[in-house]
């Protein structure tokens, strides 16, 4: 009962955060593959966007994955991530995207070493927007 209690609150927060922070996600596939997604959606204040890729098989969802960062500012916003790149290409199978309300420069923070940091220089904070999911690549070719 506790677990299906934490789900249900843990989707309500996901709907409420989607509710406060409109975002559209469009992906555009080329012969079955997908090769470029699109986030597009309005924001009051400066935030960021973190879009990951991973592939079929990983152990370690930091390390095997493709993450890439982008700051979005005021007013409504259309941002394009292309995958046509041949070293993007093997993180074909599932996503995430997310927005950010803060940005922790390496210096104010205050995780003992936060691997994000230490990659980075910084790491996101304050999740206002999260969606993950798998890339439909099992279409038939027509």
């Amino acid at each position: 009962m506790l677990k299906k209690l934490l789900f249900i609150s843990l989707c309500l927060s996901v709907i409420t955060l989607w509710a406060k922070n409109p975002v559209s996600i469009t992906f555009q596939y080329d012969d079955n593959i997908i090769n470029k997604i699109i986030v597009s959606g309005a924001v009051n204040k400066t935030q960021w966007l973190g879009v990951s890729l991973y592939p079929k098989e990983y152990k370690d969802a930091i390390k095997d994955g493709y993450h890439q960062t982008r700051e979005i500012t005021p007013d409504s916003f259309h941002t394009e991530i292309s995958l046509d790149n041949k070293d993007v290409k093997k993180y074909n199978a599932s996503y995430e995207i997310a927005l950010w309300g803060k940005k922790v420069l390496q210096k104010d923070c205050l995780i003992p070493d936060c691997y994000w940091c230490g990659k980075n220089g910084f790491h996101l904070d304050e999740l206002l927007f999260y969606q993950t999911g798998y890339f439909n690549t099992t279409l038939a070719k027509k």
